[in-house]
């Protein structure tokens, strides 16, 4: 069975859009798209707070957020295998917290060693 890779497929579908529109975008005007869509990103999350969001408006922003991303990484030709290398990565220190590690604080999980004193 060929599974589709969601994350690939958005990878060389950023790429392709580039070259379809043969577009070599400067870093400056990759981060303002960025800011951009962070902000729509936002107002979907605003949105939910006040009781009007709508799921699928906010997953199809965080999307944006996602190809914009992928656009800075290939601007600075960081590729794929790079990138899902730094995934696994993160998802491992992820799976490695625990509340024996680590606490809420301030709404945010954080390190034990940092609140008392022992990090370095």
């Amino acid at each position: 069975m060929n599974e589709i890779n969601p994350l690939k497929r958005l990878w060389n579908s950023t790429a392709d859009l580039y070259k379809r529109f043969n577009l070599d975008a400067p870093i400056k005007d990759r981060l303002t798209k960025f800011r951009e869509e962070v902000n729509e990103f936002e107002e979907e999350i605003r949105a939910f707070e006040y009781g009007n969001g709508s799921g699928d408006a906010l997953v199809e922003e965080a999307v944006d957020v996602i190809v914009t991303t992928i656009g800075i990484l290939q601007k600075f030709g960081i590729d794929l295998d790079h990138l899902s290398e730094k995934i696994e990565l993160v998802a491992f220190k992820n799976d490695a917290k625990t509340t024996e590690t680590h606490v809420i604080h301030n709404g945010l999980i954080t390190r034990r060693s940092k609140l008392d004193g022992s990090e370095r």
